[in-house]
């Protein structure tokens, strides 16, 4: 993996109650439904996850931000799978992480891709119930307005070209403050930028 294939990657640790502003299910969830991938994936909508009873046992949000940087591609479809790859590659080690931690939830960068293909498609229950994690979008949290507001960046929407860069956005609630240097570190980088070991 070449270093600029991952330009920034933040990290800002959050009160739940300052979360909770960007909260707005009924908008976000309406953007759920004008997408192709609802209802086709056990973390998208529609679910019967609550909220309130998820994050009741958590008061802290460290909010994780990656930028991934597509310039390198010309083939739209290539710059895509990169992104992707990226994004499974995070989700798994927010999944070591969380195991990691005595008391902590991860929230995945956008739809579960554990599998090749979701078994929802074809109706069948999920076959990876201990590692499906839902996402903050998938909940109905404002994605956008989160990364604005902690992590300084600006969420650009595809126009039709390709752009510059995607961002990955995840999260791990847990009850109290972490040693985020302590973990980025074993889990994401030896002596090396952040997540090039991805």
């Amino acid at each position: 993996m070449k270093a600029n294939e991952v330009e920034v990657f933040k990290v800002r640790s959050v009160p739940l109650s300052k979360l909770s502003g960007y909260y707005r299910p009924d908008e976000v969830l309406g953007y759920c439904k004008a997408c192709p991938g609802y209802g086709r994936n056990w973390s998208c909508p529609p679910h019967a996850v609550d909220v309130e009873t998820l994050f009741r046992t958590y008061r802290y949000a460290c909010i994780i931000g990656a930028k991934v940087r597509l310039t390198d591609f010309n083939d739209r479809d290539d710059a895509l799978a990169h992104y992707h790859t990226r994004r499974r590659i995070l989700n798994e080690r927010l999944l070591d992480i969380e195991s990691d931690l005595s008391a902590a939830h991860v929230l995945f960068s956008g739809n579960c891709n554990l599998c090749r293909t979701c078994c929802r498609k074809d109706g069948r229950t999920c076959i990876q119930t201990d590692k499906m994690r839902y996402s903050l979008e998938s909940l109905g949290y404002d994605v956008a307005g989160v990364c604005e507001a902690f992590l300084d960046y600006r969420l650009r929407w595809d126009r039709g070209q390709m752009p510059e860069h995607m961002v990955l956005i995840a999260a791990v609630l847990s009850w109290g403050t972490l040693n985020w240097g302590h973990i980025l570190n074993i889990h994401f980088c030896k002596g090396e930028d952040l997540m090039l070991k991805m």
